[in-house]
C-alpha cells in the first residue's frame, strides 16, 4: 500500500513517515495521529455496528445527511487542490485518504467515499474550469453524491470500451452498459469511462438524464451498493467531456487512485478479522486451556501477525 500510494502520488513519503516492505510498520506524522483518532471517533459516534446493521435493507445504504458531517472532516477534499476548495492535512492527499479508508474497511462503515474520492480527484486533474468551479466544490462538501463508472457489464476492466459515445449535433450520444457502479443509486452524476471512435473517453453524466437506467444489483458485502449502469442514448453536450479524448492515463490514474483506497479498506478488515479471532482464541477454551495455546493454532496467528 505504501509503495503504491508514493507510486502513484509521484512524490516522497512526508516527513516523519517510516514504512517497512512487509508487515507494513508505519509512523504517521503528529498531523496525520490527530487526522486518524478524530476518523475513529466520528465513525465509532456517528455509524457505531448496530446502526451499519440497522441500514443493510435500506437502499441507499447509508444516511445522507452522513455525507456533510463528513465532508465537514475534509474527506472528500483530500486529492482537491487548496484553489479548488479542497487540501490534505500532511499535502499527500492519498495517503492521507487511506488513513481513513483503512478505517472504514475496519468498521465495516457503508458510503461513497472511494467513487466520490476517485472523481473528485479526476476533476481537480483533468476536469475543464466550469467542472472544477461549479460540480467539483459540490462533491468536496458532500452535497453532490458522484459515482465512477469504469467497469464492463461484467465487472471487468475494459478501459471504457463497453460504452460508445457517437458525435451528434447537441455533443455526443452514449450508449452500452457499465457494471458494478458503487452508489450510482445514490448519485447525481456518473463518471462514465467510453470510447469515442477507438479512443478513450470520459463524460460527467447526471444520473437524471434520459435515457439513463439504473439496475441495482444484489451482493454479498451488505455495506455496499451496487449497480448496472445502461446507457441507451444519453446525449450529453461537449461540455461534458472530462479531460482529453484519447487521454488514456487520466483512467490509468483514476483506477491507480481506486486500487490504493480499495487495498486500504481491505487491510482494515483483515486486521479486524485478525485481532478479532486472536481475542476469541484467548476467550475459548478447550480441555481446560485457551485453544489460542495449542501450537497448531498459535503458529498461524504467529506467521499472521508478522
Amino acid at each position: 500500500l505504501f509503495w503504491a500510494t508514493c507510486r502513484t502520488e509521484r512524490l516522497r513519503p512526508p516527513n516523519g513517515f517510516q514504512a517497512t516492505v512487509f508487515g507494513m510498520d508505519l509512523e504517521l506524522t503528529d498531523d496525520q495521529r490527530l487526522f486518524h483518532e478524530t476518523t475513529v471517533r466520528f465513525i465509532e459516534s456517528e455509524l457505531p455496528m448496530t446502526a451499519v446493521r440497522a441500514l443493510h435493507d435500506d437502499p441507499v445504504g447509508y444516511d445522507p445527511t452522513w455525507l456533510g458531517r463528513a465532508a465537514e472532516l475534509g474527506w472528500f477534499a483530500m486529492m482537491v487542490p487548496e484553489e479548488d476548495g479542497g487540501g490534505s492535512i500532511s499535502g499527500a492527499g492519498l495517503l492521507d485518504a487511506a488513513i481513513v479508508a483503512e478505517e472504514l474497511g475496519r468498521h465495516m462503515q457503508p458510503g461513497p467515499f472511494l467513487p466520490m474520492n476517485v472523481v473528485a480527484n479526476a476533476l481537480a486533474e483533468y476536469g475543464s474550469p466550469e467542472q472544477r468551479s461549479e460540480i467539483l466544490p459540490r462533491i468536496v462538501g458532500g452535497e453532490l453524491v458522484a459515482a465512477w463508472a469504469a467497469l464492463d457489464a461484467a465487472g471487468n476492466w475494459d478501459e471504457g470500451r463497453g460504452v460508445s459515445a457517437t458525435p451528434v449535433a447537441e455533443g455526443y450520444s452514449l450508449s452500452g452498459i457499465r457494471g458494478t457502479v458503487q452508489d450510482a443509486q445514490s448519485a447525481g452524476v456518473i463518471l462514465v469511462a467510453s470510447h469515442v471512435g477507438r479512443e478513450s473517453a470520459q463524460f460527467l453524466v447526471p444520473t437524471s438524464s434520459p435515457g439513463v437506467t439504473i439496475a441495482p444489483l444484489t451482493t454479498l458485502d451488505l455495506s455496499r451498493r451496487f449497480a448496472d449502469v445502461i446507457f441507451d442514448g444519453v446525449v450529453v453536450p461537449a461540455s461534458a467531456v472530462v479531460g482529453e479524448i484519447g487521454d488514456a492515463n487520466a483512467l490509468d490514474r483514476e483506477l491507480d487512485v481506486a486500487l490504493v483506497l480499495m487495498c486500504a479498506e481491505t487491510i482494515g478488515v483483515i486486521d479486524w478479522m485478525f485481532n478479532t479471532t486472536v481475542e476469541y482464541s484467548k476467550d475459548r477454551t478447550a480441555f481446560g486451556r485457551p485453544i489460542g495455546s495449542f501450537q497448531s493454532l498459535k503458529h498461524i496467528m504467529a506467521d499472521l501477525g508478522m
